[in-house]
């Protein structure tokens, strides 16, 4: 998966500014699950996120409810 390929408007912007400076966020997503950790890169359909458990997520955007930071 290719960091931000093709990605543009007001959600990338966002995206962007969290992984640049190591946002830690807490999504939640549909199935009710939290993930909590720093993105570490995402493009049109999924965000991988580096778990503050140690553990590699890959998580597609759709699934993603809401996102909280600090």
């Amino acid at each position: 998966m290719a960091a931000q390929a093709g990605s543009t408007g007001p959600i990338s912007d966002v995206l962007e500014e969290w992984r640049i400076q190591q946002t830690p966020v807490t999504l939640r997503l549909s199935n009710g699950d939290l993930v909590a950790g720093i993105i570490e890169r995402y493009d049109e359909e999924n965000l991988v996120v580096n778990g503050n458990n140690g553990k590699q997520y890959w998580i597609p955007k759709r699934s993603v409810v809401y996102v909280k930071t600090p």
